[in-house]
């Protein structure tokens, strides 16, 4: 079985929310972060961002 190694982590991020009390139901419904990038930054994978106005 082949071992996995994460080149990034999203754990500054987690701890920033904490820090700062925004739950991620907040960022689904207020920032409009979708379900599934929230489930690829909880496994640590790569996601993109694009805002448009």
């Amino acid at each position: 079985m082949k071992e996995v190694i994460h080149l990034f982590t999203y754990a500054p991020l987690w701890q920033t929310l904490k820090d700062k009390g925004i739950s991620q139901y907040e960022l689904i419904k207020t920032y409009h972060i979708s379900t599934g990038t929230l489930d690829a930054l909880r496994k640590n994978k790569s996601v993109t961002m694009n805002y448009s106005t």
